[in-house]
C-alpha cells in the first residue's frame, strides 16, 4: 500500500482537492467511488455529509467534489477527513466547507 497526498482548498457546498502519489505526480481518472468524507470525530459533522460528483478539472490531479448533506439541513462550517482511494494506493486531509 502506498500513500496518496492530498490537499483540499474550501469553497461553498464544495471543496477542491489535489491528489498526487507518494512520488508528488499528479493523479488522473479519479471519479465518486475513489472520495468519502469521514468525521474527524464521532458524532462530528463530517458523518453528515457525502461527495455527491466529482468533476475534474484542468489541472492534472485536481478534482471539484460536490458536497451533499445526509442527515438534517444545517447551513454553516462543516469540518472532515476526505478520503482517498485508488486500488492499493490510500490518502487523507482534514478538510472543510461551509454548506449554504
Amino acid at each position: 500500500m502506498s500513500k496518496l497526498i492530498v490537499n483540499t482548498l474550501p469553497d461553498r457546498n464544495s471543496v477542491a482537492a489535489f491528489v498526487a502519489s507518494a512520488e508528488g505526480v499528479p493523479l488522473e481518472g479519479l471519479g465518486l467511488a475513489n472520495f468519502k468524507v469521514r468525521s474527524t470525530i464521532p458524532g462530528g459533522d463530517g458523518s453528515l455529509l457525502t461527495v455527491a460528483k466529482v468533476a475534474p478539472s484542468n489541472l492534472r490531479g485536481l478534482y471539484v467534489l460536490d458536497l451533499e448533506q445526509l442527515g438534517p439541513q444545517r447551513k454553516g462550517l462543516y469540518i472532515f477527513d476526505l478520503l482517498v482511494e485508488n486500488g492499493e494506493d490510500r490518502g487523507q486531509a482534514l478538510s472543510s466547507a461551509v454548506i449554504t
